[in-house]
């Protein structure tokens, strides 16, 4: 080759390289679209471009499969009105018998909004403020496009205040018509805690450019633990990723992807040390997190700012890990059934699973996996939650469902998300989040909880659908 072609070809690959960095720095073409072509790679949004702006997937089929063994129907939840399921939306399944009563706090991936809906599906009230109404122009930073058209994560007070998260920007509260009383640009992302003193606890990421004990090269992702005032002002910070290079626990790092975004910490929990008597991980003051990028569920001292707890091994980019009343864990496992999934071959198990855990042993106690009627999966995504009667309320975030379960598996409560889309509804909007609350304190602020809910005929079945009793094991 030519002195001067091989110039050329050496300025050409270097100047891609410069556009390359530049793009994803500014988020110009092409780094949007192939954060979304990797987003739809890892099992996440949708790479068709019909899909609207947010966190969407394929909507799943609901038919009852051809050949159905009678047997398996004996444990079907009750069913919604013909229209509710022909429409794949709303409550599509609700035993007022022995599912938690109280209302659901939903935030969804169509837009900028949560919504309070009821038992039967029904609308309360909804908050609304899309990002550019917040902070209008140029963040000041990078941020994956799609982040700035929806809320991961909501909190509401009983007053009708509520705390809404844009993914890796940061956090606003509103009133109960959707004012503006404070918000802070404090990168804020995937979860938040808020405890008992009323101060806010969340995670933070901000771009680092070395880290002096980790052989990183270019730009990363720091996770941190970032505590605000109740009126929105940072208090403190605590990186997590130095307290795992502090600890005893350092060697998981040898876990991390290639990637920049080094822990991709997805939840944060304050421990009350109620069992730490029993369970001596869980002290008072320390900090749950989730560490999907390393398979691990941690527990971090923010005051000595070490890890002094970490358990791997179980799960597979796990979510939302948390304290049960009697000091056992709730993880939702994303990635935990998958080998199962697969000796399936059939796909009528999905990949996902919940599971509770004793800490002390990681022995699995209880599980819940879904059925050849009710597959269970979502790649990304996903939280679960124990009530008071002892179901389980999860959050299946990429089928835009969610479903309240019994001990033994059984769905006795189920939504789907009514938002769809793509020129013929082939989308669903994943869910982010559902939370189900106690309608007492709440009666005040929305004087129409009160008045009752509008039932659902469970008498009025006259179709079967894709339904079933999930693996629900119980030691």
């Amino acid at each position: 080759m030519k002195p001067k072609k091989l110039l050329l070809m050496v300025g050409l690959v270097a100047a891609a390289f410069a556009w390359g960095a530049f793009s994803e720095r500014r988020q110009v073409f092409p780094a949007p679209q192939l954060q979304r072509a990797w987003a739809t790679l890892r099992g996440g949004l949708d790479g068709d471009d019909s899909a609207p702006p947010g966190s969407w997937a394929t909507a799943r089929e609901r038919a009852i499969p051809e050949n159905l063994d009678p047997e398996k129907l004996r444990n079907l939840p009750y069913l919604g009105h013909g229209d509710k399921l022909a429409g794949g939306a709303g409550v599509t399944a609700y035993d007022p018998d022995t599912a938690y009563p109280g209302v659901n706090l939903v935030v969804s991936g169509h837009g900028p909004e949560a919504s309070l809906v009821d038992m039967g599906g029904n609308v309360v009230h909804t908050w609304r403020k899309a990002l550019e109404e917040l902070w209008p122009g140029p963040l000041g930073f990078e941020e994956f496009e799609p982040h700035k058209t929806f809320w991961r994560r909501a909190h509401l007070f009983p007053n009708g205040d509520l705390l809404a998260i844009f993914e890796g920007i940061g956090m606003v509260k509103l009133d109960i018509d959707s004012n503006v009383i404070w918000k802070n640009k404090c990168r804020s992302h995937h979860d938040l805690f808020i405890a008992d003193d009323g101060k806010i606890h969340t995670l933070a990421r901000y771009w680092r450019e070395h880290h002096d004990a980790l052989d990183i090269e270019g730009d990363y992702l720091e996770d941190y633990i970032l505590v605000l005032s109740p009126d929105g002002e940072e208090l403190s910070r605590v990186s997590i990723l130095q307290a795992l290079v502090d600890s005893d626990y350092s060697s998981l790092l040898g876990l991390a992807r290639k990637s920049r975004d080094l822990l991709h910490t997805n939840t944060i929990e304050v421990l009350d040390g109620q069992h730490a008597d029993r369970y001596p991980m869980w002290q008072a003051g320390h900090v749950l997190l989730s560490v999907p990028s390393l398979n691990t569920v941690m527990v971090v001292d923010p005051v000595a700012k070490v890890v002094t707890w970490a358990a791997t091994g179980l799960w597979g980019f796990q979510h939302q890990p948390t304290v049960l009343a009697d000091g056992r864990m709730l993880v939702f496992d994303n990635l935990g059934n998958k080998h199962a999934a697969d000796r399936a071959k059939a796909g009528g198990v999905g990949i996902s699973r919940i599971v509770e855990i004793d800490p002390m042993t990681l022995e699995i106690v209880w599980r819940y996996t879904g059925s050849e009627l009710v597959p269970f999966e979502s790649k990304i995504l996903g939280s679960s939650a124990r009530l008071p009667n002892g179901n389980t309320l999860i959050t299946e975030g990429m089928g835009g469902r969610a479903l309240e379960v019994n001990r033994d598996g059984m769905i006795v409560w189920e939504y789907l998300n009514p938002h769809k889309g793509g020129d013929n509804d082939e989308y669903i909007a994943a869910l982010m989040e559902v939370v189900r609350m106690d309608v007492e304190p709440l009666v005040e602020a929305f004087p129409q909880l009160g008045g009752g809910e509008a039932k659902i005929d469970v008498q009025g079945v006259r179709e079967l659908i894709n339904r079933g009793k999930g693996d629900g094991e119980r030691r």
